[in-house]
């Protein structure tokens, strides 16, 4: 408890919500918490003591594909994430397809003046740990109502259709994130920049 009293303590020095009892969205707490420790990293990184921030293990980044849909050029980006935010469905490999499921976008294509195009992505490199939030909150008549309809969690889930085809994992990537348990993982003596095997890169 003295622990937790701690970290909303310090919490609360960013952010006034968390200076008295209420209720706080558990979503923000984990990224106010995780942009802290960020902070904290970036100010202890030269420290004389050699200091890993925790945030690190979750890092990855996605590349992304925006293809103007009226004369095929395309344009590619990186962007960086340490969790993933997917919509609710029956299973959660099928969560995970729909976020990388390719998306219309609108905007204005630099060639041809187009004004939409098809957007899709794929991990550039993997996390140690990759996070995943499941959003259940949907916006209600006055206030975000809550889906408690339940989520199959297989036991491991493979990636090769959302991985880039040399996308670099972490050394020693366990297979986990936050949920119920940790299953399976990827063994800590797996090549540097190498899956044990391809796309197996997660459980729940």
């Amino acid at each position: 408890m003295k622990i937790l009293q701690t970290v909303k303590r310090c919490l609360s020095v960013v952010n006034e919500d968390y200076e008295d009892d209420g209720e706080q969205d558990a979503h923000e707490c984990v990224l106010l918490l995780l942009f802290q420790l960020k902070e904290e990293g970036m100010a202890l990184k030269g420290s004389p003591e050699p200091y890993t921030c925790p945030v690190k293990q979750l890092e990855f980044k996605l590349k992304t594909f925006r293809t103007c849909t009226s004369c095929g050029v395309i344009v590619y980006g990186q962007e960086d994430y340490n969790h993933l935010s997917l919509n609710l469905s029956q299973d959660l490999t099928h969560s995970l397809d729909l976020y990388f499921k390719p998306s219309a976008l609108e905007c204005a294509c630099r060639v041809c003046s187009g004004s939409m195009a098809s957007v899709t992505r794929h991990f550039l490199t993997l996390p140690r740990v990759l996070m995943l939030h499941i959003k259940r909150f949907t916006a209600g008549n006055w206030e975000p109502e809550k889906v408690d309809d339940p989520i199959s969690i297989p036991a491991e889930l493979t990636l090769p259709a959302v991985c880039g085809a040399t996308a670099p994992v972490q050394h020693g990537a366990r297979a986990s994130s936050m949920g119920k348990n940790n299953m399976d993982n990827t063994p800590a003596n797996s090549p540097k920049g190498t899956l044990d095997r391809p796309g197996r890169t997660l459980c729940y």
